[in-house]
């Protein structure tokens, strides 16, 4: 009876063996042929035949014999995966240390796109007279100059709310590349990628809509103050300067940039998630392949309309003329 219990707890040791092979999914070597079917069976025949043939040949005691199988079992099973955790955990290590350089890459590249749009904005102030409002002075009356100055001033807030808004969420929502997404070994982070990509995709579009609309309200605005028809000329002057060094600032080009990279990111994302199980990504070959082809060229789409972003971006930032498409 205890040789029958040792033989089935050899059989299971063997089915363990597979079982935890899949703990070390990066150890090529140990899920090749050798080592992920023959050694195995290899192991448990080797068991079971000093099983059956230890008490005629080495052991009196037939459950001496089978305890010295079951225990070369282990031994034999055990070994392969010892070496295995050891190369897995190295490679998770290398993983790990390369999230945290990209992660490092991202926030130097955040600090040095957030420098570029502060730089543009600080050049746009400088541009501006000291008080512009003064030339208008003896033009119009002083109660009118002083409404269109305090709504300027007002829209000018709004604006850099705005803009610390979106900074604020960039901090917040600290995001990764695709080369990161096709590494990620739970559907969690993934879904959590997008998260935050969405929270900075709907802060871009507040800011943007926000330039977008602004002759609207700016217009709206100046008719709710009634003003007398010069200085009212004067508002709308001043509203159609600021709008248009605003549309053809680097902060509002970036922004719109942003918005269509952050965009193609939540695309490419929704067709990793969505597939989750039906895609799969060597990192030795760099190699991605999807079971439905449809949504890996839904994929690929994304990413094209990812790394044209991205390169438009690294253009301004650098100061180098955008192609004329």
């Amino acid at each position: 009876m205890t040789r029958l219990i040792l033989a089935f707890g050899i059989l299971c040791l063997g089915g363990f063996y597979f079982l935890l092979t899949g703990w070390y999914p990066d150890v090529a070597w140990l899920h090749g042929p050798l080592l992920s079917q023959v050694w195995p069976l290899a192991a448990v025949l080797l068991a079971g035949g000093v099983l059956l043939a230890g008490p005629r040949l080495i052991f009196r005691d037939a459950s001496l014999a089978g305890w010295f199988a079951f225990s070369l079992a282990g031994c034999l099973l055990l070994l392969p995966l010892a070496f295995a955790k050891r190369e897995q955990a190295s490679r998770d290590a290398a993983v790990e240390e390369a999230f945290a350089q990209l992660r490092q890459e991202l926030r130097l590249d955040l600090r040095r796109r957030e420098a570029e749009a502060a730089k543009a904005e600080r050049e746009e102030r400088a541009s501006r007279p000291r008080d512009r409002y003064t030339q208008y002075e003896g033009r119009v009356d002083y109660p009118s100059l002083e409404a269109i100055r305090g709504l300027d001033e007002r829209m000018q807030a709004e604006m850099k709310e705005r803009a610390d808004a979106y900074r604020s969420a960039m901090e917040e929502n600290p995001v990764l590349g695709p080369s990161a997404w096709l590494t990620f070994r739970t559907l969690d982070q993934l879904e959590q990628e997008r998260r935050h990509h969405l929270r900075l995709h709907e802060t871009a579009r507040t800011f943007t809509r926000f330039v977008e609309t602004f002759e609207e309200r700016y217009t709206s605005a100046i008719e709710e103050l009634s003003l007398p028809p010069a200085a009212r000329r004067i508002a709308v002057a001043e509203m159609e300067r600021v709008l248009q060094s605003w549309e053809q600032g680097q902060a509002y080009t970036i922004r719109k940039l942003d918005l269509e990279l952050l965009s193609a990111a939540l695309a490419a994302l929704d067709v990793l998630i969505g597939e989750w199980g039906a895609w799969s990504y060597s990192p030795r070959d760099t190699d991605l392949s999807f079971e439905n082809a449809g949504r890996e060229a839904a994929f690929m789409e994304a990413m094209d309309r990812f790394r044209r972003a991205a390169e438009a971006v690294s253009e301004i930032s650098s100061g180098e003329p955008q192609p004329r498409s």
